[in-house]
């Protein structure tokens, strides 16, 4: 899983094979772990404000925990079927951009 931290330019995304979620700047740099290792299988990741929140294939669950330092780690539910996604809907976690194709095609000739 991975997803975008809009407000801290940062990327975080998870690692079922090795059971890991970590962060790092939007280049790559100051790469920092959240989880190392002990989560069972996290899949698909999402975040609001100072929360990360995952699904877990093996435990079919979703979990939260604080996304610096992955303290306050709560299981919010557990369920029959495996979770395999997890999106935030916000105003905040969706940036306003200027669709640069909207007006007159962009100036584009063929498809924008």
């Amino acid at each position: 899983g991975i997803t975008i931290d809009y407000t801290n330019d940062k990327l975080y995304w998870t690692d079922a094979h090795l059971n890991y979620i970590e962060f790092s700047n939007l280049d790559g740099s100051h790469r920092h772990t959240v989880f190392d290792g002990t989560l069972s299988h996290p899949f698909a990741i999402s975040l609001f404000e100072d929360t990360i929140y995952w699904t877990d294939w093996n435990t079919k669950s979703v979990e939260k925990a604080n996304k610096y330092t992955g303290e306050g780690r709560v299981l919010l539910v557990n369920t029959t079927h495996t979770p395999t996604d997890i999106l935030v809907y916000h105003p905040y976690r969706q940036p306003i951009v200027i669709n640069p194709c909207g007006s007159n095609n962009g100036g584009c000739s063929h498809l924008c």
